[in-house]
């Protein structure tokens, strides 16, 4: 379901910025370095013993390295399958340890899926406080627990590892204040101390390193639709294509109708008429002062870009922040309650004639017109700026921010050098009317629904999908039938039904949208693989797993494909379930099939032995899959 919100939400996120989580390159080639143990995934930065006074509190800093090109889950995943990373430990005699800590996750989105992951990589500290009753006894002793984490890269995800934790304390004789442990006390078996840090691993069948050497990486790419353009279509187009959007924003209901009111700021004449400052003769004399009112536009956005930029992983840490989405959502609620005529957010007439006075101040007023025109024109266009500013934050490059938001200035700001010149061409565009109420409506529903979005990634990320059909759904009939605007214009009110009809359906359509063929999976049965080979048949197993999310994407993405189910229907198909990893009955498959994470898919060619230059381990698209298939069955060789 959540997977629909990137294709249903495509011309809102375009317009209004629905964050919308990227993808990363997928990579083609297999190499063929095992996976490492789980245990070797963290190491710790282990410090003296902790000393504690009797009635005092002590906050352990527990300082945790994440091996390069993998991380471990966040300890409130985003899906309620992954297994959440917990530092569990036990109270010795008068000592007892508080509530664990945990640092804010990073939203990351791998190769293999459009949902982001709330994950911890690279160095990640654990605060965990320590408390000594009054009454305890002085000396030293021992708090021991365990570290239960579940580790993935780009590609695969090995099983759950729990690692024993042993935190040395003392208690002092004497009653002292509260204090703090910069750093760690704890030993994670078996490393130790002075080892030297894992060095990367090369990758995994499915996840080879770039050219160069270098390991392959799940970064964080693009995290919206703006993103998504300049990562498919290059920049040229994408920097058109914000061009565009700027243009756009001058049709929403908070800037169209202030149109005239701010050209006549211009000297032109919101009028016009014939002759020099007619359509056809032009006014020359009004540009200059146009042209100071778009430079104002275009030093605040721009101004935006370039913090955005500055700011780099802060901003990118702020949006993947609970507290920060929920903020945004509650700021695009507020938005979308002026759009339904509870309150204005607009700039008045005579603020703006004042500013832009024929006096000698008046091109700084319409300097400053220009600068304000953002604050004004924010329930409107304050979205798509947040999808922008998202992008700029992530890619952390001053000047290309400063670019992204100039273009978006100029496409934003040409209609008011055209219409300075041409004032006469006011005249000719559309008044405002009931026409213009429907329109403000729809972008208080468009809003509303995004607000809701952000609302739902803070609080509850799982019922994100349901956003989609329920705006598309309940703003179909406001829009179409109950909203009050044109009942008394019958081409008008058809049009609305209209809307509200093909709303309505398509939020009927993505709700109960049928299931796309996919392969089926019987369970692993020794008898069917002996009549397998009996009957000369290959045989395709997959090894997979409840916790593993790109089990989850093999199954909606690649195994829904109709190629792949095509050419693999020959195929006896069979599932092992390792989600109990460590049961006898799953070592013992693990062990005879050699498995080291999930997921691995292994084929059995005619005779019952394996293809090796057919296995998959971890995610893999329907394409390199299918030569796979084929190379069993008879057909293209894998590449």
């Amino acid at each position: 379901m959540i997977r629909q919100l990137g294709s249903a939400l495509a011309f809102a996120a375009l317009m209004l910025g629905a964050p919308h989580v990227a993808t990363v390159a997928t990579v083609a080639a297999q190499d063929s370095a095992p996976p490492p143990a789980g245990s070797d995934l963290v190491r710790v930065h282990p410090i003296a013993p902790v000393t504690i006074a009797r009635g005092a509190t002590v906050e352990v800093t527990i300082t945790i390295d994440v091996l390069p090109t993998w991380h471990i889950n966040a300890n409130r995943p985003n899906e309620d399958f992954l297994v959440p990373t917990v530092l569990a430990l036990r109270a010795a005699p008068g000592v007892r340890p508080g509530a664990p800590r945990y640092p804010a996750a990073h939203q990351v989105t791998l190769s293999f899926s459009d949902t982001p992951l709330a994950v911890y990589e690279g160095t990640v500290t654990i605060v965990l406080p320590l408390i000594a009753a009054a009454d305890a006894t002085p000396g030293s002793r021992t708090i021991a627990g365990t570290l239960r984490f579940q580790g993935c890269n780009d590609q695969v995800c090995l099983p759950p590892a729990t690692v024993p934790v042993r935190l040395a304390i003392t208690v002092a004789d004497d009653v002292a204040g509260d204090a703090t442990v910069d750093s760690s006390a704890i030993e994670l078996a078996p490393v130790e101390s002075g080892d030297a840090a894992p060095a990367p691993i090369a990758g995994f069948e499915t996840g080879p390193p770039p050219e160069g050497g270098a390991p392959a990486r799940a970064a964080p790419a693009s995290d919206n639709l703006v993103g998504r353009w300049f990562d498919e279509r290059g920049t040229g187009f994408a920097f058109l294509f914000i061009f565009l959007m700027g243009l756009a924003l001058n049709l929403t209901p908070c800037v169209y109708p202030m149109m005239g009111v701010t050209v006549s700021l211009f000297g032109g004449g919101a009028a016009g008429g014939a002759g020099a400052s007619g359509a056809s003769g032009g006014n020359l004399r009004a540009l200059p002062r146009a042209i100071v009112y778009v430079l104002g536009i275009a030093l605040m956005y721009s101004t935006l870009g370039v913090i955005a930029a500055l700011t780099g992983g802060l901003f990118g840490g702020w949006l993947a922040s609970p507290w920060v989405l929920g903020g945004i959502g509650l700021l695009l609620l507020a938005l979308s309650l002026s759009m339904f005529g509870f309150y204005e957010i607009q700039a008045p007439s005579a603020l703006l004639s004042k500013l832009g006075g024929a006096t000698g101040a008046g091109y700084v007023g319409t300097f400053l017109a220009g600068l304000m025109v953002g604050v004004f024109a924010a329930p409107c266009i304050g979205a798509p700026i947040i999808a922008l500013l998202a992008h700029v934050g992530a890619k952390g490059d001053p000047i290309f921010g400063f670019q992204a938001f100039f273009v978006l200035s100029l496409g934003l700001g040409l209609p008011y050098l055209v219409l300075a010149v041409f004032s006469g061409l006011m005249t000719r565009l559309p008044r405002s009317g009931s026409w213009m109420d429907w329109v403000k409506h729809l972008f208080g529903v468009i809003l509303l629904a995004v607000a809701v979005f952000y609302l739902t990634l803070a609080i509850a990320p799982k019922y994100v999908g349901w956003v989609v059909p329920a705006a598309l759904g309940l703003g179909g009939l406001f829009l179409g039938f109950l909203e009050p605007t044109g009942r008394d214009r019958p081409v008008f009110r058809r049009f609305k039904w209209a809307v509200g009809v093909a709303a309505i359906v398509a939020a009927v359509l993505i709700v109960f949208r049928p299931a796309a063929p996919a392969l089926e999976f019987g369970a692993f049965d020794e008898a069917r693989l002996a009549t397998a080979r009996a009957a000369r048949t290959p045989v395709m197993i997959d090894f997979a797993a409840d916790w593993c999310v790109p089990c989850h994407e093999l199954d909606e993405i690649t195994f829904t494909d109709p190629e792949v189910v095509r050419a693999a229907s020959g195929l006896v198909r069979m599932k092992v379930d390792l989600t109990h990893f460590d049961a006898p009955e799953s070592q013992a498959l693990r062990t005879r099939f050699a498995i080291a994470g999930v997921p691995t898919i292994v084929f059995l060619d005619a005779d019952g032995n394996e293809v090796q230059a057919a296995r998959v381990v971890g995610f893999m698209r329907p394409e390199p899959f299918l030569e796979r298939v084929r190379l069993v069955t008879g057909g293209a060789a894998a590449p």
